[in-house]
């Protein structure tokens, strides 16, 4: 059996895969698009630092209790809620279960996914709401049905825009201020996108 992965290096990794590479650029999930975001690191780096002290208290087993009790306490230490993580891992969790996991840090890697994807959540109904606002005020009727849309096709500055959502508010939820970004640009062109639907 392979060793389990170092818990800072799966946080490490994820991240830089979903969101984040050096130095200071933001990126969409498919690697497609960059954006350089100044202090972005600062904010990745604690993230990372919180994620890391808390998944010491836990050990990797076939067990969901430590997770799901990780996933609780971050939920308390940071203020967001826990839930939707929570009903994402089990889901993920029973996946697992009908094949042989060899490595433990799976299971750590797939708490760090329910709790980004938690954020993403969070922050596509935040965008969502933003773009079906301004697609209001020019008259755009099925505003909805055109949004579904643009998720499904994996919309690459779509994409970018919620993992610069994604990094606020982990900086909101850390306490850590990052230089402002503006994202005027990015949500004409995606409105123009959804206008073309």
């Amino acid at each position: 059996m392979p060793p389990d992965i170092p818990k800072e290096l799966v946080c490490r990794e994820y991240l830089q895969q979903q969101i984040y590479v050096d130095p200071d650029t933001i990126i969409d999930r498919m690697n497609t698009v960059k954006f350089h975001a100044p202090g972005s690191g600062k904010i990745i780096d604690e993230m990372l630092n919180t994620f890391c002290t808390f998944a010491e208290k836990y050990q990797f087993t076939d067990d969901p209790s430590p997770y799901l009790l990780f996933i609780e306490d971050l939920a308390d230490q940071l203020g967001f809620e826990s839930q939707d993580a929570i009903d994402h891992f089990n889901k993920r969790y029973l996946d697992m279960q009908k094949g042989k996991i060899y490595d433990h840090s799976i299971y750590f890697m797939t708490v760090l996914s329910s709790i980004i994807e938690s954020f993403q959540k969070k922050v596509v109904s935040r965008l969502s709401l933003r773009l079906k606002r301004k697609l209001a005020k020019r008259g755009n009727k099925n505003i909805n049905k055109k949004l579904e849309t643009l998720f499904q096709t994996s919309n690459s500055t779509f994409g970018l825009l919620v993992n610069i959502e994604i990094l606020k508010e982990m900086g909101r939820l850390i306490g850590v201020e990052m230089d402002p970004i503006m994202t005027d640009s990015f949500e004409q062109e995606l409105i123009s996108v959804l206008e073309g639907f």
